[in-house]
């Protein structure tokens, strides 16, 4: 059995942001970016109180860099190119499989409620999608939404994702049973890459 492919650090620059692998250090920005967003990301999570708590943000990140060494996902951060520091968004790319059939893996995202419907989250997914397909070589890339989540379907709308189904009472919210809309995102140029790869 061949051991695990580690995933790549990432450091990715676009006009107005810049996304990194997640690390240790990004422990408290995570509890103050979750406390001030509760109420936000309440609307499309159930948010348990633990989270927003320093050791357990250090245990998750712990676990985060286990899963990037085994090279099944990696936790990026999204930070304001003028404030590195501050973190405004996050981006989870989650199952990746890169050996054949596959070639693929499932992306997350998140972004501070003071910095919605500014085109910085599609800035980022775009940015994460172009890393999974140049740097991790994959050749698809799958997403999905709360049926009701009419922000999160624009915005993989605009970067290019492809409707694909439904699934029903999919998501438990508050209380509440939603359908899951789902999504992909396909590398075109796969064949080239690979070849290019392989050559």
């Amino acid at each position: 059995m061949t051991a695990p492919r580690p995933l790549p650090f990432a450091r990715l620059v676009g006009p107005r942001v810049l996304l990194r692998t997640t690390t240790e250090h990004d422990a408290e920005e995570y509890v103050r970016y979750f406390r001030e967003n509760a109420a936000h990301f309440g609307e499309w999570d159930t948010p348990d109180p633990v989270t927003l708590t320093l050791d357990w943000q250090l245990a998750r990140l712990a676990r985060k860099e286990e899963e990037r060494l085994a090279g099944r996902g990696v936790d990026l951060v999204m930070t304001p190119r003028a404030e590195p520091q501050r973190l405004i968004g996050t981006i989870q790319i989650r199952n990746v499989v890169m050996r054949a059939p596959l070639f693929g893996c499932a992306i997350g995202y998140g972004i501070d409620a003071r910095h919605e419907g500014q085109g910085l989250m599609r800035e980022g997914v775009e940015l994460a999608c172009r890393w999974c397909f140049d740097a991790l070589g994959l050749h698809r890339v799958e997403a999905g939404y709360a049926a009701k989540n009419v922000k999160s379907a624009r915005l993989l709308e605009r970067v290019g994702f492809i409707k694909e189904g439904v699934q029903r009472a999919y998501l438990l919210i508050n209380g509440e049973w939603h359908d899951q809309v789902s999504t992909s995102l396909i590398n075109d140029a796969w064949s080239q890459v690979r070849l290019q790869s392989n050559s």
